[in-house]
C-alpha cells in the first residue's frame, strides 16, 4: 500500500464532522468548543489542545490515534499476523462504518459477512 500524504489535523476533523452530518455549531457543542474555535481548528489557524482533541475523537466515535496519525487502531490475533496493510485498512473502515449502524443492521451486516466468508472458503477449496 502506498503511503498517502498526511492530512493536517484540521482537515481530518472537518472530514469526520461532515461525514457525521454535523454543523460546526453542533459539533462544537458536542466537544465543548465554540463554533469560531471549531472553524479555526478546521482551517488550521488554531491547534486543538490534547484534551479538546480527545473530546472530539470521543464525539466522533473515533480513537485519538485516528486524529493524531490518520489511521485507526486495530489489533489482530497472532494467527492473523499475515494480514496486509490494505486488508487492515478495509477492516478498520468496516469497523468504523458498522459502529454507526443500529443493532439490527449490525446483525444483518455480520450475517452477510459470514455468508461471504463461507463463499470464499468454498472457492478456495
Amino acid at each position: 500500500m502506498k503511503s498517502a500524504a498526511r492530512l493536517p489535523i484540521g482537515k481530518i476533523i472537518k472530514y469526520r464532522r461532515l461525514e457525521l452530518g454535523l454543523s460546526l455549531r453542533a459539533f462544537g457543542k458536542l466537544c465543548g468548543l465554540s463554533k469560531v474555535s471549531m472553524c479555526r481548528i478546521e482551517n488550521g489557524t488554531r491547534s486543538p489542545h490534547l484534551r479538546a482533541l480527545a473530546r472530539m475523537a470521543d464525539s466522533c466515535n473515533m480513537t485519538l490515534h485516528y486524529f493524531l496519525f490518520g489511521t485507526p487502531v486495530i489489533t489482530l490475533p497472532r494467527e492473523h499476523a499475515d494480514v496486509t496493510a490494505d486488508e487492515l485498512y478495509f477492516l478498520a473502515s468496516v469497523q468504523r462504518y458498522t459502529q454507526r449502524l443500529s443493532n439490527s443492521d449490525q446483525e444483518l451486516f455480520a450475517s452477510y459477512t459470514r455468508w461471504l466468508a463461507r463463499l470464499g472458503k468454498q472457492d478456495a477449496a
